[in-house]
């Protein structure tokens, strides 16, 4: 019916109310007391109904606040914020409300509004294991981190609404603000600077990633029917490349991808478009010369997207013209980028001590891979420097 998570204590909101409402003493004997007082103001019918909603009880201990309620609300805001980040939820959502007592006795109550959303129940998601991960670390560092912990939860909460727009140029104003906290928060000149110091190395490994993992589920797809007689052979291939275990490949084995390149190449004829594709990547994984030669490549990409992404945004700000194509092709762009700031923020925020330091650790692991391509001892090294 209830976990407890140090000062922080999350219950099932129907469970709770059902014993509240039944009243009988061993029911009510392990319920805090300013709810089982018979003195209390507060009965079943106080709290909010439905077989969604977790109540979370907050313990500030001893001290002067100047709003008790706010406090509590953001520090729980904060970790459910990094719990659906983690876990790439949106299914928590703040309900308005509370109950607000001191040595049991509560002296004020905001009255929970109804709201319309899924039924689900949420303790059972993924974002409940996460609070339970989360809250233990970071109950104690949230009280000392006001308003860093404010900045953050903002970002977290621009991002995942961008998450769930359905209009790119919206999209594109919240991703960049997350940009700008983050950027802000390392000390950076602006956001572009600060996508050029620690995000370019990670966004040129990840496009070349993706440009093989898209090449490869092409070729498992064969949508345009070109490999009929290979579909047992693909499935085969497909098995042994989707279970595998590659770091920074969920799913996805990309060592496997790699090997596998000459069949695919065998299968598919040169004047398919998956065959093209195919052979592409060969000859960009012919030698490490040659991915250091695509990283390259990629780098011009990185230049030209984030020139744009930079335009589009100041047009966006000061009135200028923009078109809804131009946005839509740095959708995924932008998305990928605040995402990856986010966590890297986040994963400062863990210890609300040194914010730059995961940002460093990244940038100087992804730059050093990118350094070392041309001396790899082969391709598949190259792009896999920790296989």
């Amino acid at each position: 019916m209830w976990r407890k998570l140090d000062k922080l204590t999350l219950f099932d909101g129907q469970r709770l109310r059902e014993r509240l409402r039944d009243g009988s003493s061993h029911l009510l004997d392990e319920l805090p007391a300013e709810l089982v007082d018979a003195r209390s103001p507060v009965s079943f019918a106080t709290l909010p109904d439905g077989s969604d909603v977790v109540l979370a009880r907050v313990d500030l201990g001893e001290g002067v606040f100047p709003d008790a309620v706010q406090v509590a609300r953001e520090r729980v805001h904060a970790l459910v914020g990094l719990a659906r980040f983690r876990t790439s939820s949106t299914t928590w959502k703040p309900l308005e409300g509370y109950l607000h007592a001191v040595n049991g006795w509560v002296n004020s109550i905001g009255r929970f509004r109804p709201r319309e959303m899924d039924r689900g129940r949420p303790v059972v998601n993924p974002v409940g294991r996460a609070l339970v991960d989360l809250t233990p670390r970071l109950w104690d560092k949230l009280a000392h981190a006001d308003k860093e912990l404010r900045e953050t939860v903002g970002a977290v909460d621009w991002w995942q609404e961008a998450q769930q727009q359905q209009q790119p140029l919206s999209a594109l104003i919240l991703n960049v603000r997350v940009l700008e906290v983050t950027a802000t928060r390392v000390a950076a000149p602006d956001w572009c600077a600060y996508l050029d110091t620690y995000l370019a190395s990670s966004w040129m490994q990840a496009a070349m990633y993706t440009s093989l993992f898209q090449a490869i589920q092409d070729a498992f797809a064969d949508e345009g029917f070109a490999a009929l007689d290979h579909h047992d052979e693909l499935r085969s291939l497909q098995q042994a490349i989707e279970t595998g275990d590659a770091s920074d490949m969920v799913n996805f084995d990309g060592v496997a991808a790699v090997e596998a390149l000459p069949r695919l190449v065998e299968i598919y004829p040169l004047h398919t478009r998956t065959g093209r594709r195919l052979r592409q990547l060969t000859v960009r994984l012919s030698s490490p010369a040659a991915v250091a030669d695509w990283c390259d490549e990629m780098a011009s990409r990185w230049e030209r997207a984030l020139s744009r992404l930079r335009r589009s945004r100041n047009a966006i700000a000061h009135g200028g013209p923009v078109t809804r194509d131009a946005i839509a092709t740095l959708d995924d762009f932008g998305r990928y980028l605040s995402a990856w700031s986010l966590s890297l923020l986040l994963d400062g925020s863990d210890t609300f001590t040194d914010i730059t330091k995961p940002h460093e650790d990244f940038r100087d692991q992804l730059d050093e891979w990118r350094r070392n391509l041309r001396s790899a001892s082969d391709a598949r090294t190259a792009l896999f420097a920790d296989v």
